[in-house]
This record gives C-alpha cells, structure tokens and sequence, in this order.
C-alpha cells in the first residue's frame, strides 16, 4: 500500500506536464463520483491476523463543488461504505460464534487537482467526518441452531487521505483508480484503514 501511495504522489507531480488536451468547460461547477473498491481493515492487521481474512468490498458515493474560481480547488461530502467480514470460532456445546464486522461513514472534506477540464488529471483528497463501526456475534449450536444475537455499534471520529489519477471517457465523465487512507480510533485503538478504488466521475454543467 505505501508503494500505491508513492505512486500516486509522482502522478500528482507529473501529469501537470503530460495532461493534454481541453475535454470540458473550465466553467464546470460541480461533479458527483462513484467509487468501487476493496478495503482491508486495520483492525484485521492488529487484533485478527490468526485469521484468513480478504479485503472487502467497499462503495463510496460523492459530490464534489467548485470552491470560489478556482479550477483547483473543489469541496466534497461524500458517504462511504465498507462490507463485512467475518471470523467463526468455536463454541461451547459443540456450536460456532461468528463474528460480522462492517462500518459505515459520513465525510466532507477539500480536494485538490492539476487540471480537472483536460483529458487527464491527478487529485489529492483530504478531510474526515464521523464513522460508525458495527459488530455483530451470533451464537450458533449444532443440534438447535441460533442461541444468541448480540449487535453492537462504535461512532467515532476519522480523518482520510487519498491520491489518485483519472481519464477522460467523455466530454463531462471520467474513469480512474485512487489509493485512500482512513485513520481513526476505536476502543481508544488507532486503527488506519486502507483503500483501493475504482472511480467514475460525472461532471455537471
């Protein structure tokens, strides 16, 4: 991952110079974007690596707006969604517990970009918001099933950074890949989540 990030930051640094080409209006105002994903939790990294445990799916929704008449600079909200994973271990009375873990997040933040009316452009985001982390243990017995359904919830405070690139795919669409960091605290734990997407962007007139 902090191979991606580096990445990244020598595409912000050179595609000022390699961007060609006018694709849409430097008077664009506003963009929303979608972005797909996977995502692999800090806290698999720190408190679950005896388990197998793949990246999960992530799905960000985005709206973007142009800040003052700058075509650099650009304010965003976005919500963002990150599927669950899953441990399983073994229980009493010959049962299973399993354990689903997913999180869910609301953010606003600034984005800054070399030249979002050519035909390529590279961006760095940052900003945070508010995070809210779900459990979910159910107990399981062999012989009679679900014994028990435990739900519980975390909101906590983040703050994220990502760095990415994309193309043109039309006059007013985009097609690119970002690497974002999520960090924040839980049960007094600093978690830092990392973040690989696909993006799409639709800019408005």
């Amino acid at each position: 991952m902090r191979v991606l990030i580096l990445s990244a930051c020598l595409l912000l640094l050179s595609f000022q110079t390699h961007a060609y080409g006018y694709v849409s209006s430097s008077k664009t105002s506003g963009y929303v974007n979608i972005n797909i994903g996977a995502t692999q939790f800090g806290f698999v990294d720190q408190f679950l690596d005896d388990y197998e445990i793949t990246p999960s799916p992530s799905l960000e929704v985005l709206f973007g707006g142009r800040i003052g008449r700058s075509k650099h600079t650009w304010f965003e909200f976005s919500y963002a969604y990150n599927g669950a994973f899953k441990t399983e271990d073994s229980g009493d009375a010959d049962g299973v517990i399993i354990n689903t873990y997913r999180y869910q997040s609301i953010s606003m933040g600034f984005k800054l970009t070399t030249a979002p009316h050519k035909k390529a452009a590279a961006y760095a985001r940052l900003g945070g918001g508010r995070l809210m982390y779900e459990l979910r243990s159910e107990i399981f017995s062999n012989t009679s099933g679900l014994l028990a359904n435990h739900y519980h919830s975390s909101l906590t405070n983040h703050g994220y950074l990502g760095l990415g690139a994309n193309f043109a795919i039309g006059r007013n669409a985009r097609l690119g890949f970002e690497v974002q960091q999520k960090q924040y605290n839980l049960n007094s734990n600093a978690l830092t989540d990392n973040t690989a997407m696909v993006t799409f962007t639709r800019y408005l007139k």
